[in-house]
């Protein structure tokens, strides 16, 4: 676990898994009540960290693009964001994790382009059922995990079945970037 402290007194967290957390902390630096706040990082939002002092050492697995908060009640596309600067990649994996309810009825997929376009990161048959409470995680089905060299900037989400209630959803894309 790698923690910063931001110039505008906010921390900056960094787990093994390279999944980045910011949190705003009331007090001073290093404080009892700052230190005592850590364990909140899991519920903060994830990112983009461009105050890194350095980008992620590329070849490796990192986190590539987060969705965190996603309408799990929409079939509109929602935009990943890319978490650091790179060309080309490969997928390793999504998590999705964080629901806000249990997930029942919410089905779709991850693309490179909008409207369903570009390369399938996810299928659109991928169901989301697995996440029945904020602490469960899935890995979805992959089109593409490890098997096709990506460029495309842009990520989306785009379901093809709406959960049919309000539910949000975090999603993490996880790769090698070069």
């Amino acid at each position: 676990m790698t923690t910063n402290y931001l110039a505008n007194g906010d921390v900056f967290l960094q787990d093994e898994y390279n999944l980045a957390r910011t949190q705003t902390v009331a007090g001073p630096r290093n404080s009892a009540g700052q230190l005592a706040s850590i364990a909140a990082f899991y519920a903060a939002s994830v990112i983009p960290p461009p105050f890194m002092s350095s980008a992620p050492v590329l070849g490796s697995l990192t986190q590539l693009f987060v969705l965190n908060g996603a309408n799990m009640n929409t079939a509109a596309d929602q935009a990943f964001t890319q978490m650091f600067q790179f060309g080309k990649y490969v997928v390793s994996f999504v998590v999705v994790a964080n629901a806000s309810l249990s997930l029942t009825a919410a089905a779709g997929g991850v693309y490179t382009a909008a409207s369903k376009g570009g390369t399938a990161i996810i299928p659109a048959s991928q169901v989301y059922a697995g996440l029945k409470t904020g602490a469960d995680a899935i890995n979805p089905q992959m089109a593409v995990a490890g098997q096709q060299l990506l460029s495309q900037s842009g990520v989306y989400l785009s379901l093809t079945t709406p959960q049919g209630a309000a539910a949000t959803a975090d999603l993490f894309i996880m790769g090698v970037a070069g």
